[in-house]
């Protein structure tokens, strides 16, 4: 299963918890069983996160490949300026 780490301002949502292991081959697949277990993260991590995968941030993850050895940060989105 991947580690999912979760920035501080979302924690609150998942009962505290930094980071989680999840099924999955695709960030799509991760993100379905962190809704699943974690409904209120849906909208804000769907509106305004970003993802970064083993250190690469990734503009369209969605359907990004993802191993069991994975590393994933959910991460607030920074503007441009």
């Amino acid at each position: 299963m991947a580690t999912v780490h979760l920035p501080p301002d979302l924690r609150d949502l998942a009962e505290g918890q930094e980071c989680l292991e999840l099924p999955g081959h695709r960030i799509r697949d991760l993100l379905a069983a962190l809704y699943a277990r974690f409904p209120n993260l849906e909208k804000p991590i769907s509106t305004g996160m970003a993802v970064a995968i083993d250190g690469t941030i990734v503009s369209h993850p969605l359907d990004e490949p993802v191993s069991e050895r994975s590393v994933i940060h959910i991460l607030p989105r920074i503007a441009g300026g």
